[in-house]
């Protein structure tokens, strides 16, 4: 026999996971400020526009590399990099693979829409003619590369704020 509920059914359960989420977020944000070297990053993560605490708070945890290792390194851990599938004369197509997956598509994937509207590098390399269609993919791939580089140089250089040329 099946049990159906109803909308007011789950009702309560909502309000139990929403009194939860609320929970888990004040206990994020609190071992963020109780941690100095964690307050600077967020502080510089969050200043770049179309960031957000839940961003910040994800990158922190999934990406401690960020601010000490190279662009290319970064990229790729992200799983972010391309990768050639070239063999003797065959130049086959570049591709990501690998990487820290479960960052990439929650993460970068959710604040990618607010970063490219505040920013016009951004925005420029979505736009772009040859990024319509089924290119759409690979113009949304750069936008991340493009934004985890910026943010990479951010935390390196400790300043908040876009750096010189990336605007």
């Amino acid at each position: 026999m099946r049990c159906r509920r109803g909308a007011a059914d789950a009702r309560p359960d909502l309000e139990t996971i929403t009194v939860e989420l609320v929970k888990f977020e004040a206990a994020i944000a609190a071992m963020i400020q109780a941690t100095p070297r964690f307050t600077e990053l967020a502080e510089i993560i969050e200043s770049v526009p179309g960031i957000g605490r839940t961003t910040s708070a994800a990158l922190i945890a999934a990406m401690p590399e960020l601010g000490q290792a190279n662009n290319k390194i970064v990229a790729a851990l992200l799983g972010v990099a391309p990768y050639d599938d070239d063999s003797g004369r065959r130049r086959g197509e570049r591709h990501i693979k690998g990487g820290r997956r479960r960052t990439r598509n929650s993460v970068l994937y959710g604040c990618l829409g607010a970063a490219t509207q505040h920013n016009p590098v951004l925005e420029g390399l979505l736009r772009s003619p040859g990024c319509q269609g089924e290119r759409k993919e690979g113009a949304l791939i750069a936008c991340m590369r493009k934004l985890i580089s910026i943010l990479n140089i951010m935390i390196e250089r400790r300043k908040s704020g876009m750096p010189a040329g990336m605007h």
